[in-house]
């Protein structure tokens, strides 16, 4: 297939035939108004209005050509009284003001060329980062869901993985500290060191203090004083044969389990540090733990934009109660859409941050595949 170049992809709103409409009509209004009318009213000047409406919703060429048939009138109605100074000087100011407008509206398209080009690239590079993961790995479906805290900013710092294993899968969600172009370095980091070594099958502590490690060395290594970049994550482990999870939570929102009807948040009872803080030469040791998860379960992964939303209230979205309130939503897919939508009116579309969700359903035996074939623990990474 043939790989469109970005700008090929950028395009500006053609405005509405009815709306070219409005200038045209005016001109002729203008135009017969005051034949009709005594010479002693002349309403040519008000031409300028023409061309200056156009600007609001076209591009400079629909705007030049409105802005000729107003110069054009203008001097059919001036023609006999052309010469007088201030016919003279009213022609020209509906020239000077015609070309102004037309090179606002050739630099506005220009900056909203330049501001298209610089979204899409943030979206390639966010698509690029955080690709969706497959839909079903084994016995797991999954569904995943982003949104940004506004929708001119699409690159943030929350972040999500799934890697397929020779034993079943595992599953990584985190919130970098900030936001921006620092934090996506920072997630880049965390998600490059989770897909390098998470199919090999280490200990989740070993996997954790692998992305701690990188994320401090980035920290060591950079210029400024990054003493306070960290992301807090939540690793989970599920596996195939066994109905149970193994979580290590470095400083994360609890995951929610949703079995039977009931939500029941997975506690870490010791708490470990965020990545990027020195795990691997922490006073404590990282601990794990093992909860189970059984056909029929899903379990909600989420960053703390989710909890942390407000309503006009100012009061936290209440994401365990909303899910018990609907005990019959366990499937990936629509539950993500459900709780997007739902957090989109309690907000009232107003998000502080960036939202991220990861949900995964253990079905009772494999289903029929729908998304990308996950690939053997030898083979190349999926994310």
């Amino acid at each position: 297939m043939r790989r469109q170049h970005p700008r090929a992809l950028i395009t500006r709103p053609t405005p509405p035939p009815a709306a070219i409409l409005i200038p045209i009509v005016l001109i002729l209004a203008i135009l017969v108004i005051d034949l009709l009318t005594p010479p002693s009213i002349h309403l040519a000047p008000l031409l300028v209005a023409a061309p200056a409406i156009t600007g609001a919703f076209a591009g400079p060429r629909v705007t030049a050509a409105i802005a000729a048939m107003a110069v054009g009138t203008q001097i059919f109605l001036d023609w006999d009284s052309l010469s007088q100074p201030n016919r003279m000087a009213q022609l020209a100011g509906m020239i000077t003001v015609s070309a102004v407008v037309v090179a606002f509206t050739a630099l506005r398209d220009r900056r909203s060329a330049e501001l298209s080009q610089v979204r899409f690239i943030s979206n390639a590079a966010q698509q690029i980062l955080i690709c969706p993961p497959p839909t079903q790995i084994g016995t797991l479906e999954l569904s995943c869901g982003y949104r940004a805290a506004t929708d001119q900013a699409s690159v943030g710092g929350d972040f999500y993985a799934a890697i397929p294993t020779a034993g079943g899968a595992r599953f990584l969600i985190g919130d970098v500290r900030g936001k921006g172009m620092e934090a996506l370095e920072h997630a880049a980091l965390v998600l490059g060191a989770f897909r390098t070594l998470a199919h090999r099958n280490p200990s989740l502590t070993s996997l954790a203090e692998y992305m701690d490690g990188a994320l401090a060395w980035n920290s060591v290594s950079a210029a400024e004083d990054t003493s306070e970049d960290f992301a807090t994550a939540l690793v989970i482990e599920v596996s195939e044969d066994k109905h149970q999870a193994t979580m290590l939570n470095c400083g994360h929102c609890p995951p929610l389990l949703l079995h039977n009807g009931t939500v029941t948040a997975w506690e870490a009872p010791e708490a470990t540090l965020p990545l990027g803080l020195g795990l691997m030469t922490a006073t404590h040791e990282a601990t794990t733990q093992t909860f189970p998860f059984a056909p029929g379960d899903t379990l909600l992964l989420y960053t703390d934009g989710v909890i942390e939303a407000r309503n006009a209230e100012g009061i936290f979205y209440p994401l365990a109660d909303r899910l018990a309130a609907h005990p019959g939503d366990i499937l990936p897919a629509p539950l993500i859409a459900r709780i997007l939508k739902d957090l989109k009116a309690y907000t009232a579309s107003d998000l502080k941050d960036d939202v991220a969700l990861l949900a995964v359903h253990r079905l009772s035996e494999p289903a029929p595949r729908r998304g990308r074939h996950p690939l053997p623990s030898h083979a190349r990474d999926s994310a």
